[in-house]
């Protein structure tokens, strides 16, 4: 390991050799200390050992501070209190001014929001070498270039979750991947450096995984106590740790978690739709002759009439209108309405969009009971248009819920939650579910509890034949794909 001597990187004359071999052997007990912490792939922090760390990088500074004070070592002193020790090393070198030419390259980029071209701009930085050599970049810049493209992937990551997850589900998580690696390595090579603490947090927030999220985030905050922006990510996240709820058997109880999280955030703002007038299709005879038939109440058949013909508006584009029929059958708890506000808020259609409203619509309607399995050609007899499913709308929201919690839509990622509600859907035959819940597998996104490799792939292969027997186009590619 090179060892840094100030006395050569600042020209300054008369100083105490003395201090100058003891600040070395501060830095090399830094560099020492990191190795103890830093694992590349089994990432993980102690600590007191990172206590202990940034004790050594204050210790260094107090060591700064008995030079001779001038605007140089001024300046060293506050890169060392902004975590950035690695700053001491310098490289001006051809192949170092080329790299930040790409850097800058790949910032334009990144602040118009051209995430992929910024990628490629931090790689071609990166891929710059002296002579075959894989050292002639600094260990500053080359952790600011990989800290820069991780920093990107995140944010690709984003943009594809947005995006259809049928074009974009491998892809996605892939990015997820290379940002936490490129996070690890920038760690690795400037591990005084606050943010590359805070992208793995990002990381492991957005993959699910909260508990090793909030070990780098307090790491980053160790290294920036001030910091805002991590303070809200480490509040966002304890926050959904405290919603799980474990059900004894190293799992979690998805149907507690659901009941306390609609008692604090349940949906209750229906709007009464004024004077609007709604559907009748039923004579009062007819409602009678179907409570007796089915078994189900005539007001019952009252909110599936109005809740059909809103889904017909919607299909039409007459978001205002469905709304507030929706509201009536909603506020009555038919959950194919509840179903169907969840869609209207999550794409701003004839209301204000709000993402946390419609997960919580989604939320209620995914967790109540399947019933109501009637004979699909019941009350269809006065208008040919309405086209009834058998169940009332619970199969569908469980699918919605998958996959707000799968690309983090009103609420954090959570692929444990994501993973439940696609099998539960899937298990009543929702052939969307079974597509996406053997994606997730496929994509390694799927709870290892669930089984080895060989185990995981034959439950997608179970699920995918579902909506093969169906003729399902997407299940029928993706098992040509892995077969």
């Amino acid at each position: 390991m090179e060892i840094i001597n100030f006395f050569e990187i600042l020209n300054l004359i008369k100083l105490n050799k003395d201090l100058i071999k003891k600040e070395n052997e501060e830095i090399i007990t830094i560099f020492k200390k990191v190795n103890e912490i830093v694992l590349k792939r089994e990432f993980k922090i102690i600590k007191n050992e990172l206590n202990e760390f940034k004790d050594e990088k204050d210790n260094l500074i107090s060591i700064l501070k008995k030079y001779k004070s001038n605007e140089e070592i001024n300046e060293m002193i506050e890169s060392m209190k902004n975590s950035s020790i690695n700053t001491l090393s310098k490289n001006d070198s051809k192949q170092e001014k080329l790299a930040n030419k790409f850097k800058d390259e790949g910032n334009v980029h990144y602040t118009n929001k051209k995430y992929l071209d910024a990628i490629k701009s931090y790689s071609k930085a990166l891929q710059i070498q002296d002579g075959g050599s894989s050292q002639s970049l600094s260990n500053f810049t080359k952790s600011l270039i990989l800290h820069n493209k991780s920093i990107s992937n995140i944010e690709l990551f984003k943009k594809y979750s947005k995006d259809d997850n049928d074009k974009n589900g491998k892809t996605n998580f892939k990015t997820l991947i290379e940002a936490q690696d490129d996070a690890i390595e920038s760690c690795v090579l400037r591990p005084s450096w606050f943010k590359s603490y805070w992208r793995i947090g990002q990381t492991y927030h957005l993959m699910g995984q909260f508990e090793l999220s909030i070990q780098f985030y307090n790491a980053a905050l160790l290294l920036d106590q001030n910091n805002k922006e991590i303070e809200e990510m480490l509040n966002s996240v304890n926050a959904q740790l405290k919603i799980m709820i474990s059900n004894g058997d190293d799992g979690r109880d998805y149907q507690r978690e659901a009941s306390e999280y609609l008692k604090l955030n349940k949906f209750n703002d229906f709007q009464n739709g004024g004077e609007i007038e709604l559907p009748k299709p039923y004579t009062p005879s007819e409602l009678s002759e179907l409570e007796m038939v089915s078994g189900l109440s005539k007001q019952w058949w009252l909110d599936r009439s109005i809740d059909n013909e809103a889904h017909l508006l919607i299909k039409e584009g007459k978001y205002d209108i469905a709304y507030k029929y929706l509201c009536k059958t909603a506020k009555n708890g038919f959950t194919n309405s509840l179903y169907g506000l969840s869609i209207l808020y999550e794409n701003g259609w004839g209301v204000e969009k709000d993402l946390k409203k419609s997960f919580s619509l989604a939320m209620e309607a995914a967790n109540k009971p399947i019933k109501n399995r009637v004979n699909t050609q019941l009350g269809q007899s006065r208008d040919s248009r309405r086209s009834f499913s058998n169940n009332n709308g619970v199969i569908e929201s469980q699918y919605l819920l998958a996959q707000k919690y799968e690309n983090g839509i009103g609420i954090d990622i959570d692929l444990g939650a994501a993973f439940y509600y696609y099998k539960k859907s899937a298990d009543n035959n929702d052939l969307n579910a079974c597509y996406h819940l053997s994606l997730m597998i496929i994509n390694e996104k799927a709870p290892q509890s669930i089984g080895n490799k060989e185990k995981q792939r034959q439950i997608a292969i179970e699920y995918l034949k579902k909506g093969i027997n169906e003729h399902n186009e997407n299940c029928i590619n993706l098992f040509e794909k892995i077969k």
